[in-house]
């Protein structure tokens, strides 16, 4: 199946059922410039009491006297000192740099958790499956992003060398306490522009993640259709159908009431709104009909539109039990209607004398 003949938009259950497989737009490229920036800026913030120790660990191992006897308890406590330091130095930077990795995962795509993505897959392994992805359209976006990338670093680098030459040569005059505020300053300076150039990386591969990503989940018109006759046999998917189709029944009622000549009542349970108009109807038609809420609803609707409403329980009962709306009403009811009738234009021309 050719990409040309998915050009139909995927279907929020196509959408549903890809996240559950784990399937959602996420780029690494984003994930790496948040903890990128997250573990320079801890090193940045943390500089001073990392230093500080890191002076006092050299201090202290280069006064320790290596011409005597070197001992395993001697050894052991210097290795244990310089994991210490080491340790007490980065752990904090670590800790940073996992939860921002985690961070830029729930920003990207939420909470989502998906056991298909743990399953193991034989197209993983397959060697022709493999082939296939070294020249797919992604590995080539993936080559010219590092490729761009490389070149974008190694100009950065030079630049940076070229425009603190001076500072770079004077560093091997710096007296030793000093030295490492000196490296630090020309280091925060390279990361920062580093910092910059991976967050605009990012800003471009993850609008491409995400436009891959909708263009991947299309589906062809045959798919959509088959995925709808599927929905179509779900008894939830038919429950939710046939709500919605009632909705939209009491919604068109409702509305048509407003059209209507008369409602007729029995007085609580059934409301039957009858439309005749001389010269238009050629008899008369039952625009809406409701039983309990519904049927309040065209109540209330027929006291806001000033339509006279009619107690009568048999014919209520009759008409909402053997006609459907938008139908005439049967030769066999015409009497009975017809007096309903008669009885709101003798209320209308009351009404009209009265003022």
């Amino acid at each position: 199946m050719s990409a040309s003949d998915k050009t139909e938009q995927p279907t929020p259950k196509r959408k549903q059922d890809e996240r559950k497989k784990g399937n959602v737009a996420k780029s690494k490229e984003v994930s790496n410039a948040i903890t990128l920036a997250a573990g320079v800026f801890t090193i940045f913030i943390l500089a001073d009491s990392g230093i500080r120790y890191l002076k006092m660990f050299i201090a202290s191992f280069l006064k320790l006297d290596f011409t005597t006897e070197l001992s395993s308890n001697f050894a052991g406590g210097l290795l244990k000192e310089g994991i210490y330091a080491f340790v007490k130095i980065f752990f904090p930077v670590a800790c940073v740099v996992m939860v921002f990795g985690i961070v830029s995962h729930v920003i990207q795509s939420g909470l989502l958790f998906s056991k298909e993505a743990l399953k193991p897959k034989f197209s993983k392994i397959n060697p022709i499956e493999g082939m296939k992805n070294m020249f797919s359209q992604r590995s080539l976006v993936s080559l010219i992003k590092n490729t761009v990338l490389l070149i974008a670093l190694s100009y950065i680098g030079y630049s940076f060398v070229k425009s603190n030459y001076t500072d770079i040569l004077k560093i091997g005059n710096v007296h030793f306490p000093y030295l490492l505020y000196a490296a630090i300053a020309l280091i925060k300076k390279l990361f920062m522009v580093a910092i910059l150039i991976a967050v605009v990386i990012a800003v471009f591969d993850f609008a491409y993640q995400i436009y891959s990503h909708k263009q991947k989940m299309k589906m062809t018109k045959q798919e959509v259709k088959e995925e709808y006759k599927q929905m179509e046999g779900d008894p939830i998917i038919k429950s939710q159908i046939r709500q919605k189709q009632r909705q939209m029944s009491s919604q068109r009622m409702t509305q048509n009431a407003k059209d209507a000549t008369v409602i007729v009542t029995n007085p609580t349970h059934i409301s039957i709104a009858i439309r005749y108009e001389s010269g238009v109807d050629a008899a008369p038609v039952v625009v809406a009909k409701g039983a309990d809420l519904l049927a309040k609803k065209i109540r209330e609707i027929a006291k806001e539109n000033d339509i006279p409403i009619i107690e009568n329980k048999p014919l209520a009962r009759l008409i909402y039990k053997e006609v459907d709306v938008d139908q005439e009403v049967p030769s066999d009811m015409y009497e009975a209607v017809a007096q309903v009738l008669i009885a709101v234009y003798k209320i209308k021309n009351r009404y009209k004398k009265n003022y």
